[in-house]
């Protein structure tokens, strides 16, 4: 081996360009400006929990035996939150927002990843979204998903422009919905 690392009971090879740091110890150098030698580097154990009593997330790798949030949490001497994150939101879901190709939010609902201004909508409705409903963001802007903000579009339109074609798909567009529209 050319060397080893310079913090006292690492022990592990030099990484190259490190300035006498093993790779573990160089990233913290770089990431919090210091090395942390307090706080061993060990392995990483994908079928082991993490070190905190209580908590079930898998540890990470160079993080003496902590999960991601509370190795983070150590890192930046903030007190361990003990347990699970409690849900971000009423429809179960945690940790950081998804988003689908378009930057609109997405959500899970019964396992299955869903627009989250839809199911909103769907909640204010109290009802599923027809295939032909889209939901439009008043104010344009995709993250606010208030209800105040959205609103229900309709892509469907008459077949011909006949007259009675016109007259009767007006008449469907009123009874279905009349009563969700004040007037």
């Amino acid at each position: 081996m050319a060397g080893v690392c310079v913090v006292n009971e690492c022990g592990r090879g030099l990484r190259g360009g490190g300035r006498g740091y093993c790779g573990a110890h160089y990233s913290r150098l770089k990431k919090h400006g210091g090395v942390l030698a307090e706080i061993p580097v060990q392995s990483y154990n994908a079928d082991l929990p993490c070190n905190i009593e209580g908590c079930e997330v898998v540890r990470r790798g160079g993080s003496n035996g902590l999960c991601k949030r509370h190795y983070s949490q150590k890192l930046e001497n903030r007190k361990l939150i003990v347990g699970l994150r409690k849900p971000s939101n009423k429809f179960g879901n945690d940790g950081p927002p998804t988003y689908d190709t378009s930057k609109y939010r997405m959500l899970r609902k019964d396992g299955k990843r869903v627009l989250a201004h839809r199911l909103v909508m769907e909640e204010v409705l109290g009802r599923p979204l027809r295939g032909d409903e889209n939901v439009h963001h008043m104010n344009g802007i995709k993250g606010d998903n208030r209800p105040g903000n959205l609103e229900i579009w309709i892509t469907s339109q008459p077949a011909g422009q006949r007259i009675p074609d016109l007259l009767a798909w007006a008449h469907e567009i009123i009874d279905r919905y009349e009563e969700t529209v004040n007037v």
